[in-house]
């Protein structure tokens, strides 16, 4: 293209000059007839090249109005095309229903068809046991379970019935445990250090008698 605007400037400049030139020797009296000769084959030829580049822009320029409608056929059969598998093809990502995964924060061990708590692994403060674990109930809080831990609150489940030996020792800040009328042993020292502990029991229970037998605090349920 660079090239073809060039050879138009050229001829443009030479058509002036030749021009320059025939009105220069109009302007004389003499016959110029001989002189104009060559200045009028030039005329003709430019006028020629003229032509012919006039033509060949006119052959480029509809080549690239062919390319673009060619262009933009594509384009329009590409959006059909593409729009008909929006409606035919099914590209919803199916959804996979993951398990739930119950994490426990404790420790337990499994025999005989009853579940102990042997150790609470847990950061909450305010702590309930569940009544069962992996379907077999929860009857037993093992010793030392829940020694030196931050707990403020437990509540045991009415399948609990044995709470052994310093189960809740040194839980400095225990402040309340409830105890079900199911418990019937609670070993020594259970609650050892715990200074600020009540136990929430209910009337004639065993929980209310060991409570009284070693001077800790308790409160009857209604």
């Amino acid at each position: 293209m660079k090239k073809r605007a060039f050879k138009i400037i050229s001829i443009a400049l030479i058509l002036t000059a030749v021009l320059n030139i025939l009105a220069a020797c109009a302007d004389k009296d003499t016959d110029n007839s001989t002189l104009l000769e060559p200045y009028i084959k030039i005329i003709s030829q430019l006028n020629t090249d003229i032509q012919s580049l006039e033509s060949e822009n006119n052959v480029i320029h509809q080549n690239y109005e062919d390319k673009i409608s060619a262009l933009q056929d594509e384009v329009e059969k590409l959006s059909d095309k593409l729009a008909q598998n929006s409606t035919t093809e099914d590209t919803t990502t199916p959804v996979t229903t993951v398990p739930e995964i119950e994490i426990l924060p404790f420790e337990y061990v499994i025999a005989n068809g009853e579940v102990t708590i042997i150790k609470y692994t847990g950061s909450y403060q305010i702590v309930i046991i569940p009544d069962s674990i992996e379907n077999t109930p929860v009857t037993k809080i093992g010793s030392e379970a829940f020694d030196g831990t931050d707990i403020v609150s437990i509540t045991l489940p009415s399948t609990v019935t044995y709470i052994d030996w310093f189960a809740f020792r040194s839980c400095s800040i225990l402040t309340d445990i409830y105890i079900p009328a199911s418990v019937t042993k609670i070993s020594y020292g259970t609650f050892d250090g715990s200074t600020k502990v009540k136990i929430h029991c209910d009337s004639g229970s065993y929980a209310e008698k060991y409570a009284k037998s070693y001077a800790l605090t308790y409160i009857i349920n209604n």
